[in-house]
């Protein structure tokens, strides 16, 4: 404990206050971004909160070690139940939660939460993201218990007792997902009145595509014919989210129908097809020419039946 601090066995609790002061500004995690920096501030605080207490400094002058038995069976106990976290908060490791949807955290806690702690972020995604699937990482600060004075007030924390903190959270959206909201617990700000902090909410907003719209698991794009085009057929050189597709459109095409591109929907457990929706137009103003034919195709129409 001693060495961690530099600091001499018979050294005077100033010396070590002085000591602990100079260390713990210089490898706080807010002022030095090396790897070990958290690692060496834990070790700096618990050396420093051994030695500047008289009773426990006596017991490890005397044995070598020390062990709170109380503080260790609490500890212990909120560890088993999930209360507590690394100190620090989610830069000092790098696994992630899994979010949950928002009713499912509601169910979870029963609909009682301290909302003005939480933080919302509006993620905005393109429609190709929306319908495939993306992986996003979500950068945001948000208001922890200052380490360096356990909340007290201090000079990195300006006397506040708290300090905002960079973090990310990973946004993993499946293809074709639904969630509007997604919600990733104790995420949010910290709660000094309950020492809990408080939720993330990602509101994912997907932007209108130009031609594109989405009817699990089909994709749509609507396609305009001509009447001639409708009643010859024709070739349409179709958008799809693989690229650009070749499709006959055959003879005698009515308003409304469909053409269907296996396989170029969404990839769901059940994959979707593009779907081509065809309407037939109509000039508003047709020269003699081709009104006369027009009639023409009429009068033949006519005898046919």
């Amino acid at each position: 404990m001693y060495k961690i601090l530099g600091v001499e066995p018979s050294s005077t609790y100033a010396e070590i206050k002085d000591a602990y002061f100079t260390l713990a500004k210089k490898h706080h995690p807010d002022m030095n971004r090396s790897e070990d920096s958290a690692e060496k501030f834990r070790a700096i605080q618990s050396a420093y909160e051994i030695l500047s207490n008289q009773a426990k400094r006596s017991i490890y002058d005397s044995t070598g070690h020390f062990v709170d038995l109380e503080s260790s069976k609490v500890a212990n106990k909120k560890y088993k139940e999930g209360i507590i976290r690394p100190p620090g908060g989610l830069r000092w490791y790098k696994s992630y939660k899994h979010p949950q949807t928002f009713y499912d955290l509601m169910k979870d806690k029963g609909g009682m939460k301290d909302i003005q702690f939480d933080i919302k972020i509006d993620l905005e995604i393109s429609f190709i993201e929306a319908v495939a699937g993306f992986t996003k990482i979500v950068r945001f600060l948000r208001e922890e218990l200052c380490l360096l004075c356990q909340g007290n007030g201090c000079e990195l924390c300006r006397d506040t007792g708290m300090v905002m903190r960079k973090l990310e959270a990973l946004v993993d959206f499946e293809p074709a997902d639904e969630r509007k909201i997604i919600v990733f617990p104790e995420y949010g700000h910290y709660q000094q009145r309950s020492d809990t902090f408080a939720d993330l909410y990602v509101h994912i907003k997907v932007k209108k595509h130009p031609i594109f719209t989405f009817k699990r698991p089909d994709i749509h794009t609507t396609h305009q014919l001509t009447i001639s085009e409708a009643i010859l057929g024709t070739t349409l050189k179709v958008n799809t989210i693989f690229g650009v597709k070749e499709v006959q459109v055959p003879a005698s095409t009515n308003h409304g129908d469909k053409i269907r591109i296996k396989g170029y929907g969404a990839r769901l457990p059940r994959i979707g097809d593009h779907v081509c929706d065809l309407e037939i137009t109509l000039k508003k103003v047709l020269d003699s020419e081709q009104e006369a034919i027009l009639r023409q195709a009429y009068q033949l129409y006519k005898k046919n039946l």
